[in-house]
């Protein structure tokens, strides 16, 4: 891990408090955590999104360097091109500000996980979670771009080869999640 990539794990899994005392989290990548916090699983945090969206929404993806894009790509950042372009949109899945959305493909999965800042829509490639109740999704989205998430994330997808290997709704519900309490009271 770079410096940044460090600090990141470090603020996600132990807060900004350098001081504040700690317990073991029952999850091993994880390791200790605040004493006020808990390690859930992801069940507990969301439920999934498999609505679909309408050809008035925004197509958005998922990246490994940026997340979840705020706009369609326009012809020039699109690497592959117009010709491979979708015209029939009607399996893409309607996404809201808030979720959290994958790509289950492992392969590609490595980072390319994130919080949807627009209403829009997705590849049906991807997997939409929606929070059960009021969640910062942006502090999640840094916790589950961490080396220890993305490799939770590994282990638990299914399939014959690494290529092929994915990532379904209910493996990513069992995934361990780390969840900050202010006050005792849930964030």
């Amino acid at each position: 891990m770079n410096g940044r990539q460090i600090l990141i794990h470090r603020a996600v899994t132990r807060g900004l408090n350098p001081d504040v005392k700690l317990k073991y989290s029952g999850v091993e990548w994880i390791g200790e955590i605040p004493e006020h916090w808990e390690a859930v699983s992801n069940f507990a945090l969301f439920k999934e999104r498999n609505e679909p969206g309408n050809e008035s929404l925004t197509i958005l993806s998922v990246s490994i360097h940026t997340a979840v894009s705020s706009e369609e790509l326009s012809e020039e950042e699109n690497i592959r091109g117009k010709k491979n372009r979708i015209e029939d949109k009607s399996n893409y899945k309607l996404v809201k500000i808030n979720d959290i959305v994958y790509n289950m493909i492992a392969s590609m999965a490595k980072g390319g996980i994130g919080a949807v800042h627009v209403n829009g829509m997705v590849s049906p490639a991807y997997v939409v979670a929606e929070p059960n109740g009021k969640i910062h999704a942006y502090l999640f989205e840094y916790q589950y771009r961490t080396t220890g998430f993305i490799q939770q994330m590994e282990r638990h997808s299914k399939g014959i080869t690494d290529f092929r290997k994915r990532l379904y709704w209910n493996e990513f519900k069992q995934l361990k999640t780390i969840l900050p309490l202010y006050q005792n009271k849930k964030i």
